[in-house]
């Protein structure tokens, strides 16, 4: 009996020796994998490629303004009968004739295109920001789940290393007389249970570094840590709330598609004033008709008036259409607004509740250590059983894969609430050098008038 105690004490020694500390190298600042991910993201570069597109829109508003300018040519035969110069055919008249036409007044129509061409260039602004805070958010997800897996993954690990060990323990105490096939059985079970724990740790871990390399790229998922939070959220409530109604990117995208709707009201609108036009235009004939001289050359120059009056109800009815088309975008703000009250509330209840359960879950992980060393000890004096370790080994283990989860969710609701406050963007992190202009290209193309070249600027 004595030897037995002996190799049970030693097999415990082994046990819960603890494991040699590991040289860990220096975590990542997340914000060195936001660059990266800023830089390189094809979502991002999708969206500035579409903003660049959107500020074609002012050009072509501002065409308006412009004059056109047309050069025409044609060849054609006529065949005349009865004519005072006598029958003339066989003749074939060359005619080229260039024009110009610079409009003057177009009823107000040009101010009312460019206003709404600016306000969804606005709009196209604040749809690449969203695209960059979901961007953002979305990588600080992957790397937060990677962290989170990463360790669950070590603790079912060391877990099932336990199992392993005291499984071993359970059948040497069987040999000798001091356990039974049940014990044997109950070590087996939590083995089992621990394998199968480990393995669906081990696919969540692969399936969170799979969503890693999609968002973030080819940068290996090594040496990460959970990601500060960085935004210090004093405000109250109806503060934040405030904030988001005016910084928000989905709302001032919003709200800006609106402003963009009532200009286009005014556009359709002027379409019914008086519209007044210059024109000038020069025009070549070699051979005209009848055929009686070898060329001739007109040139013209005035002005030309219209006032629509009735064009079959097609323009009021757009007008009608562009009506009920700015009530939707209106009523589309308010939704929007709403949606996001709904969100910073939410997140911010979130956040609260999650750093609540950080404290009341280091708490528990503390006196689960506690705990689980009197176990130890009490089972060297023979007042424990082995599964009283085991079972104290596994609610630490349980409390410490609960603290590291919580950890993970404070990190979300703290960036998905500043996400909804429209702060998450390279300035407001401290990100300088990094930050994307659209303006440069944006007075490029306000500028250019013969040019096709498309840029990336």
């Amino acid at each position: 009996m004595k030897k037995r105690t002996v190799l049970f004490l030693a097999l415990l020694f082994v046990i819960y020796q603890p494991f040699p500390a590991q040289a860990q190298d220096t975590a990542t600042d997340f914000r060195d994998i936001l660059r990266h991910v800023y830089e390189h993201n094809p979502h991002l570069q999708a969206a500035r490629a579409e903003l660049r597109a959107v500020h074609e829109l002012y050009p072509q508003a501002l065409s308006g303004w412009r004059p056109s300018l047309n050069l025409e040519s044609s060849l054609y035969a006529t065949d005349i009968e009865n004519s005072n110069f006598g029958r003339a055919d066989g003749t074939t008249t060359k005619d080229v004739t260039l024009s110009l036409d610079q409009p003057l007044f177009r009823g107000g129509r040009t101010f009312a295109e460019t206003k709404k061409a600016n306000s969804l260039i606005r709009a196209g602004y604040a749809v690449m920001l969203q695209a960059e805070q979901g961007v953002f958010f979305d990588t600080i997800r992957v790397i937060a789940d990677v962290v989170r897996d990463r360790t669950l993954l070590s603790l079912r690990q060391n877990n099932e290393r336990l199992m392993v060990e005291e499984l071993d323990v359970v059948r040497a105490r069987l040999e000798g007389g001091e356990l039974t096939k049940t014990d044997e059985k109950q070590a087996e079970t939590r083995l089992a249970r621990s394998i199968s724990e480990k393995t669906v740790a081990q696919a969540n871990l692969e399936s969170s570094i799979a969503r890693f390399e999609e968002t973030v790229g080819y940068l290996p998922p090594d040496n990460l840590s959970l990601p500060d939070l960085i935004f210090n959220f004093t405000g109250t409530q109806q503060e934040m709330i405030e904030l988001a109604e005016q910084d928000n990117p989905e709302v001032q995208a919003a709200r800006h598609i609106s402003f963009a709707a009532d200009h286009e009201i005014d556009a359709v609108f002027r379409e019914l004033m008086p519209q007044i036009l210059a024109f000038a235009s020069y025009n070549k004939q070699y051979d005209p008709q009848p055929g009686i001289i070898d060329d001739s050359q007109a040139e013209t120059i005035g002005i030309r008036a219209s006032l629509p009056l009735y064009q079959g109800g097609h323009t009021r009815s757009r007008v009608r259409e562009a009506k009920s088309t700015a009530n939707q975008r209106a009523i589309e703000v308010e939704k929007t607004m709403r949606r996001i009250r709904q969100q910073v509330i939410r997140d911010l209840n979130s956040l609260r509740a999650a750093r609540t359960e950080i404290s009341s879950r280091s708490t528990e992980v503390e006196a689960a250590e506690f705990a689980q060393e009197g176990v130890r000890a009490e089972a060297q004096l023979g007042e424990r059983t082995v599964l009283d370790i085991l079972d104290a080994d596994q609610e630490l283990l349980d409390a410490k894969a609960a603290l590291i989860s919580v950890k993970r969710d404070e990190v979300i609701h703290h960036y998905a609430l500043a996400t909804n406050l429209g702060i998450l963007l390279p300035e407001k992190m401290g990100m300088t050098g990094v930050a994307y202009n659209p303006g440069d290209h944006y007075r490029a193309v306000s500028n250019r008038f013969f040019s096709m070249n498309s840029d990336v600027d």
